[in-house]
């Protein structure tokens, strides 16, 4: 293997890291990421050997991935960055990595969902209640940091506590049978 095809191959996971620590920071994947993953897969396949066919397979499940993201920002499951990003990624993982890498990112997602909603309920905070709080400047509003695919759950959550707010009233009231 020589030096172009090496530089090539950390290409992905170089990418992939800048990815998610772009996501992480700022709820954002610039497109270029995506971009640049698409251009660097042809060079990349075809310094490697790969027949045409594999190449072509690639693509259609790239295109497959593309749509199925889609669905899922359509659905304000995932934003459009990590739509295009996941067919950047399946187009480099091809046929064989394709089926594991949904499985992963799949329970990768559903954890961080569950940790995020977590974090943000009502019974988790009030272990911090005494915690010192950050300094103004680094205070957000909650709808500022929150990603807006998460909107849902925010709608679902709130629904969640005033209908145990509710339950609980109810309960503390005193029988008037007795």
């Amino acid at each position: 293997m020589n030096t172009l095809q090496a530089a090539l191959l950390t290409l992905f996971p170089a990418l992939v890291i800048i990815a998610a620590l772009t996501d992480a920071t700022s709820f954002t994947i610039p497109n270029r990421i995506s971009l640049l993953l698409l251009a660097a897969y042809v060079p990349a396949s075809l310094l490697l050997g790969r027949p045409m066919a594999d190449m072509g397979i690639d693509l259609a499940v790239g295109v497959a991935a593309l749509i199925a993201g889609m669905a899922m920002f359509a659905a304000g499951w995932i934003g459009g960055g990590d739509a295009k990003m996941f067919a950047a990624c399946a187009l480099w993982l091809g046929l064989r990595g394709a089926p594991s890498f949904l499985m992963v990112t799949a329970m990768a997602g559903g954890g961080l969902a569950v940790l995020l909603l977590n974090a943000r309920s009502a019974s988790f905070q009030t272990y911090f209640a005494g915690a010192p709080r950050p300094a103004p400047w680094r205070r957000f509003r909650r709808v500022d940091w929150w990603p807006p695919s998460m909107a849902n759950f925010n709608e679902i959550q709130s629904r969640l506590s005033a209908s145990l707010t509710m339950r609980r009233s109810r309960s503390n009231r005193p029988n008037r049978d007795s």
